[in-house]
This record gives C-alpha cells, sequence and structure tokens, in this order.
C-alpha cells in the first residue's frame, strides 16, 4: 500500500459502492461526476489496486474492493456509533413500553443493555401492568403483549409462542425422584393465584391436556405472578408449572431442570403500536430490535 487512504476518501467509496453509479453517488455527495469519479482513482492509487471494474453497464466491485467495503463499512459503522454514545448535547427519545409484570423482569429487563448497544440514540421506559394499553389515553407508546387482540386500528407483529414446562431445582428432584406426570401426586405444585389469568398456568388444565385425570397433590404456595412461581421452584419449594421465557436462562444454567418431554404450545408474544405510529423511527427501531432479539430466543426453544 502506497499511502493510508483518508477517512472522506473511504466514505466516497462506500457510497459509490453503495449505488454503483458515479453519478448517482456523486448526485448524494452534492459534488460532480467527474469529482466522484477522481476521488475513487485516487483512493485506488493510495491503496494500489483497483476497487470498481468500469463497464458500459456501470460499476461492479472487484474482489479486493469488496473485502475493502466490508472493512470500512464496519469501521464507518463503529464511529458513528462511539460519537453519538459520547455526544451528551444529543437528546434521547424516550418511549414507554408497557408489558406483563412477569415477562417484563424475567425477558425485557435483561436486553436492555444490546438495545442500548443497537440505538444508543434511544430510551425506553418499562410499565410492567397486566391490562392491554388504551393507546389513545394512556401514555404508552408500544406493547409487548400475550395473544392477538382483535384491534383493528393496531400493528401486532409475531415475535414468539410461549411453551409451558414444568420445573423443579435439581436438589428437589433428587429428593423426590420424579420420571412421569403421574409421580407428581402427593408433590408440592406450584401455582398463581389468578388460576385463569390471560398468562396464567393451570395445573388440572395440564393434566387434561395430558389426557390424565388430576392425581392428588400438595398445596403448595400460591403466588400473585407468574415470576414467583419459578423463583420458589428455585428455591426447592417443589414443582413449577411456568413458561419457557420466564425460566430460559435457570435452565441454561442448571437452576432449574425441565421434567418431561412433554411440551405444551400456547399463544405467542406480539410487539403492537397504533397503526399510526409505524412511521416514527424511534417505533421502527424498537420493532427492527426486537424482532432480531425475538428470532435469537426462538433458537434457544428446540424442544
Amino acid at each position: 500500500m502506497k499511502q493510508l487512504p483518508n477517512l472522506d476518501s473511504l466514505r466516497f467509496f462506500a457510497i459509490a459502492a453503495k449505488h454503483l453509479n458515479f453519478t448517482r453517488a456523486a448526485r448524494e455527495m452534492g459534488i460532480s461526476q467527474s469529482a466522484m469519479s477522481q476521488q475513487i482513482a485516487r483512493l485506488e492509487e493510495a491503496v494500489g489496486f483497483k476497487l470498481f471494474h468500469r463497464q458500459a453497464r456501470g460499476l461492479t466491485l472487484t474482489g479486493k474492493g469488496e473485502r475493502l467495503l466490508n472493512a470500512v463499512r464496519d469501521g464507518l459503522g463503529r464511529i458513528e456509533h462511539t460519537l453519538r454514545e459520547l455526544d451528551d448535547s444529543s437528546p434521547r427519545e424516550v418511549m414507554t413500553v408497557r408489558t406483563l409484570p412477569s415477562i417484563a423482569m424475567r425477558w425485557l429487563m435483561p436486553r436492555v443493555k444490546q438495545f442500548r448497544e443497537f440505538a444508543p440514540e434511544l430510551s425506553f421506559r418499562v410499565e410492567a401492568e397486566i391490562a392491554l394499553p388504551d393507546f389513545l389515553n394512556d401514555s404508552v407508546d408500544v406493547a409487548i403483549i400475550y395473544g392477538k387482540t382483535d384491534h383493528p386500528e393496531w400493528d401486532q407483529t409475531f415475535m414468539f409462542n410461549d411453551a409451558i414446562i414444568p420445573v423443579c431445582a435439581p436438589s428437589f428432584l433428587e429428593e423426590h425422584p420424579i420420571k412421569t406426570p403421574a409421580d407428581l401426586e402427593g408433590k408440592h405444585l406450584m401455582h398463581d393465584s389468578v388460576p385463569h389469568g390471560i398468562y396464567s398456568t393451570n395445573w388440572d388444565d395440564w393434566f387434561a391436556r395430558l389426557g390424565m385425570s388430576p392425581p392428588k397433590y400438595g398445596q403448595g404456595l400460591s403466588f400473585s405472578t407468574a415470576y414467583m412461581v419459578s423463583q420458589s421452584a428455585i428455591t426447592g419449594q417443589g414443582v413449577a408449572l411456568t413458561r419457557f421465557s420466564l425460566v430460559a436462562d435457570e435452565l441454561e444454567n442448571g437452576s432449574l431442570v425441565r421434567l418431561f418431554d412433554h411440551v405444551i404450545f400456547e399463544d405467542g408474544f406480539y410487539v403492537a403500536c397504533p397503526k399510526s405510529s409505524l412511521k416514527r423511527i424511534a417505533i421502527q427501531r424498537f420493532y427492527e430490535w426486537i424482532v432480531h432479539e425475538s428470532a435469537v430466543f426462538k433458537e434457544r426453544m428446540r424442544f
């Protein structure tokens, strides 16, 4: 390499590679076509190799040009990201996101760091509520809801289906061998105090879906949230009928174990907002991020 190219020349190269046409690239940069062509020629001279094949039908990248483009895009992206983080004068747009308390605590909040890295110019506050939002009257911008609603004015984009699974602590399983659902007889089974809530689980329903009559089981403990049910199981208090989304990390780190191969898949989660809000850049960015995180999470749900 004859000399290290300057940052401006690399920006010109990235724009030219985006359009594969010097005229359109020059228009975006606010310069003449000949000036753009000269910028690329000087860059090629600096690096010592051709970046484009010049053909009658347009431009194509050379092999070395493609490799340099990948590095330039990555480098410019990192620079832009860092400058945004360092720009204290740039105000962050703050969105309000509503979701169920258990999902807020166990699924959304552990991913806040990833969102900050993805969109440092944005922020959100979490509103943990069971009730669906009233976007017209509540100060809510976007919601993560369980089950699709019949609101025609809402956009509802699918995230992932959840799965109902019985779990317990390894220590509990050692003291109380459980190999089949029938072995749950007499055991302390964890449940919540609203057994037919929108996101609640129910042992009687679970046994019925297995085609079994519920055996006699201990009263166990009753909690007001699904999160507290799974946390009680972690401490060895009994068997919890919970959802994979709430205990995925604990299953991976071994603080909980899944008891049976049988899995009940139920309704899914959706990210929702008024259709009129989809034009907001902040909403678009949040959607892009949450859909990506959901895809990553679904890869962990391979039963």
